[in-house]
């Protein structure tokens, strides 16, 4: 048994944080996640969504969730099984693709994705061979059924019609060509690269796979994929290897858009419809940032494509993570507390005992329950900080579990080089700042009248919240969107603001770095008189905000959108170059 002193406990905590889950494999995303409550409800056979901004541990918690189904629970439920995958990995960069077509960045990301699949399917088979007795009727045909799904899947790729000639005689010098291709360990074929840089292919969907034909001045090429037989044959192998669920853990995945000039979401979303939801196995659950899903677009004459909420998929309160706080204060404290107590107990060795300062003993092979959990989070935060210096990180924080961990390892160094036993306020109070000035407003252009306007209202009013009316938010919609996205602003969910508001107002509160920074100056003698909402992730609104909303009203800058956004493509262009950038896109657009 070794005893842990405070300095052992701090470099035990800082040795097990990682700033992004990705670092993480399954397993160790499992005894991190402090999201474990939620797994009851994705356990539900209904195909769900899970909302968050950028760093509130969706990634961790599909992760975790994967390793739950198919390592803890798998001895009582062996016929269930998870499968998670990264959307980003599955897509080709902009130099991959260099046609530029959205078909190619669709067909791409669909078959990489599946043929990520069958080698999951495959490993699947290989350890229920080994291991599941007795094994289900025609089990051994198994094998052979997901090697014919994997060339069924690569087929689109296998024959390449190539056209020679202008557009008055496209139909002259025909060339076939065929390309045999294999598929390396990334999910793409080595070939890609060469044909990303000849082919633009068009994808089809429907009962039968169809041809569609691009054609440009001399080349015309053909991509084809059958869904429905794909659909048939996964839907035969799940049945065969006797799976009772299969759930389909989808991450990352409005970063199908990265490359791309206008969403691809609802024609990605459509072929996963198409593909799983019919099933009576496979459950899907999709992550998605909210203020960038574009899952489902509705055409002329009342045709929709693409996932649509709360008929196709489901969202429920307890995995939105934009609001799993519920906007309490209390939740934010012990969520983040049991956070810090995970990464202690993180990298533990299971033999291992640990005594702490104040006698408790810790080993892995302890199963703690919540009230001793309880009692030894409390016990950290009364080791390793002074008075409400952990409440201030939270605030620091914005509700962000990656921000967390980054502001704890910085706030832990600060100390070190101050030589004080605890953190104060006064080094989360510099953590924070720092966080905000190197991270965040590197992300906001310094130009920017809307948020240099945002900035010198929060000087004068010194609040960290204000009210934009609904008129101005959409008319710039766009850029409030990205600065929630960046973590500059926080926005308030419509059934938080009181009904007096809601209709007329939105809501929105500013990185408490932003706040901060208005007392820089004399920062060591803050009080709580000093500050509106001190120590609060969630401040409290004052009385007069509802009898006096103008009094926190933000108004926009006069002749904002000239300086600030193309009207075209919402994207934020140099005063200089907007004319031009505004008649190219315009030129783009009455191109058939």
């Amino acid at each position: 048994m070794s005893k842990y002193s405070r300095e052992k406990v701090i470099q035990r905590i800082k040795k097990s944080i990682y700033s992004n889950a990705n670092q993480l494999n399954i397993e160790q995303c499992y005894y991190v996640c402090a999201n474990k409550q939620v797994f009851d409800e994705l356990l539900k056979k209904e195909c769900q969504i899970i909302f968050g901004r950028r760093g509130t541990g969706k990634t961790t918690t599909l992760k975790a969730f994967t390793h739950y189904v198919n390592q803890v629970r798998k001895e009582e439920h062996p016929a269930d099984s998870c499968w998670y995958v990264r959307l980003d990995e599955c897509i080709p960069n902009s130099i991959e693709i260099v046609s530029g077509a959205l078909e190619d960045n669709i067909a791409y990301c669909v078959q990489n994705m599946l043929l990520e699949f069958t080698t999951f399917l495959m490993n699947e088979f290989t350890q229920k061979e080994k291991t599941l007795r007795p094994k289900p009727k025609k089990f051994g045909q198994v094998e052979d059924d997901i090697l014919k799904l994997a060339q069924l899947i690569e087929e689109g790729k296998k024959k390449i019609t190539l056209l020679t000639g202008t557009e008055s005689s496209q139909h002259t010098n025909v060339k076939e060509v065929e390309f045999s291709l294999s598929a390396d360990s990334s999910g793409q074929s080595q070939s890609n690269h060469l044909l990303s840089r000849l082919l633009s292919m068009r994808f089809s969907f429907g009962k039968k796979a169809g041809r569609e034909v691009k054609t440009t001045k001399d080349k015309q090429y053909v991509y084809r994929i059958d869904i429905s037989e794909i659909r048939r044959n996964v839907e035969k192998i799940l049945k065969t290897m006797g799976y009772r669920t299969l759930y389909i853990c989808i991450d990352e995945f409005t970063q199908i858009d990265r490359d791309t000039s206008t969403t691809i979401q609802p024609k990605v979303a459509q072929v996963l419809k198409q593909l799983f939801f019919s099933s009576s196995i496979i459950v899907v659950k999709i992550a998605s940032v909210w203020s960038e899903y574009r899952m489902q677009t509705r055409q002329e004459g009342g045709f929709r494509e693409g996932i649509e909420l709360s008929q196709d998929i489901f969202k429920h309160n307890s995995i939105n993570f934009d609001c799993m706080f519920d906007y309490n204060n209390e939740k934010a404290y012990q969520f983040f507390k049991d956070a810090m107590l995970n990464f202690f107990l993180f990298e533990m060795k299971h033999e291992e005992f640990i005594q702490l300062p104040n006698g408790l003993i810790v080993s892995p092979r302890i199963v703690m329950t919540e009230e001793e959990r309880n009692g030894l989070s409390n016990y950290l935060v009364e080791l390793l900080f002074s008075k409400d210096s952990f409440k201030h990180l939270i605030c620091g924080s914005q509700g962000i579990p990656r921000v967390f961990g980054i502001l704890l390892v910085v706030c832990f160094d600060k100390l070190k080089e101050v030589r004080k036993d605890k953190v104060t306020v006064e080094i989360v109070f510099d953590s924070i700042m720092d966080n905000y000035f190197d991270e965040v407003r590197q992300s906001i252009p310094e130009s920017s009248a809307i948020f240099t306007g945002i900035e010198a209202y929060i000087g004068k009013t010194k609040n960290r919240f204000f009210l934009l009316s609904i008129t101005d938010y959409y008319t710039v919609s766009f850029y409030f969107d990205r600065l929630v996205a960046v973590n500059a602003l926080y926005e308030y969910a419509s059934k938080v603001i009181p009904r007096e508001l809601r209709n007329t107002y939105k809501l929105y509160c500013v990185h408490y770095g932003n706040y901060l920074d208005c007392f820089k100056r004399g920062m060591s003698k803050l009080n709580n008189d000093t500050m509106v909402g001190q120590g609060f992730l969630f401040p409290k609104f004052p009385d007069d905000m509802v009898t006096s909303p103008k009094n926190y009203v933000f108004t926009l800058p006069q002749n904002l959108l000239e300086d600030a956004l193309c009207s075209v493509c919402k994207k934020e262009i140099i005063k200089e170059r907007l004319r031009n950038h505004l008649e190219e896109k315009v030129e783009e657009i009455k191109v058939p």
